[in-house]
């Protein structure tokens, strides 16, 4: 309503204050947050990549069993 009478926008709360959170996000304590959130999310896919691996070689390694 506010654009169609003023002509202005207004913006949440929030998208004013972006620079305090970019400033907390790139202090030691938000880069130590943000490396520990990349390290857990590089374990969950090494995870499902062991997981992946274990399925193939079991299917591979029961086919060969049948084989002989």
């Amino acid at each position: 309503m506010r654009l169609a009478s003023t002509g202005q926008v207004r913006f949440p709360f929030w998208i004013w204050e972006w620079p305090k959170i970019a400033s907390k996000l790139t202090s030691p304590v938000g880069r130590g947050f943000m490396l520990g959130l990349g390290l857990v999310m590089a374990l969950a896919a090494l995870k499902e990549i062991w997981e992946l691996v274990d399925i193939i070689l079991i299917k591979f390694l029961h086919d060969r069993e049948r084989q002989r």
